[in-house]
């Protein structure tokens, strides 16, 4: 199977401290077993937030073949040195050609195309069609003037009053 280990070292370090990083990683993983194909060596780059005390960091990229649980042992190994910052391992396609045909596929012609929401998503999904949105008609808001009230019981009465006039105002709007 294949995979990838991009890790960072200190950029505190010397590029030779660097380049002997790289050879640790290779070494530990032909002590695993794993048959790199590739390395892409970023060079040092500042990072985005201090990361164990380093602004900057050397960056680089390996590309492996393994089997079983040698990438776990491999990583573990790893994680024990202190000289990288960050790594992380993961999994390769097996056929990146296959992988970037089935994306074209899904790619919409022009964004003109593109559904503008999730219902007209499920709309093309489902084969309905698109449809018009459904217009909801807006009602104006009717103000009232707040009322002073010292008993509880009339206030009750005043809003129960208030609630009938604005749903007839509602009733009579829709005969209409």
């Amino acid at each position: 199977m294949k995979y990838e280990i991009t890790f960072i070292t200190r950029g505190s370090e010397e590029a030779a401290a660097a380049e002997e990083h790289v050879k640790t990683v290779l070494s530990l993983g032909a002590n695993q077993k794993l048959n790199f194909t590739a390395t892409h060596k970023w060079g040092r780059r500042a990072l985005a937030y201090p990361i164990k005390g380093e602004h900057s960091g050397y960056y680089t990229t390996l590309e492996f073949e393994s089997e079983g649980n040698a990438v776990n042992l491999f990583d573990h190994a790893l994680r024990l040195n202190r000289n990288f910052i960050r790594l992380l391992i993961t999994q390769g396609f097996d056929n990146p050609v296959a992988l970037t045909s089935e994306y074209k596929e899904a790619a919409v012609e022009s964004p003109e195309d593109a559904p503008r929401s999730a219902e007209e998503s499920l709309r093309r999904e489902s084969g309905t069609g698109a449809t018009k949105p459904k217009l909801v008609k807006k009602t104006p808001v009717k103000k009232t003037e707040p009322v002073e009230v010292k008993d509880e019981k009339e206030r009750q009465e005043q809003v129960a009053a208030a609630l009938e006039d604005i749903l007839s105002d509602d009733s009579e709007t829709k005969e209409k």
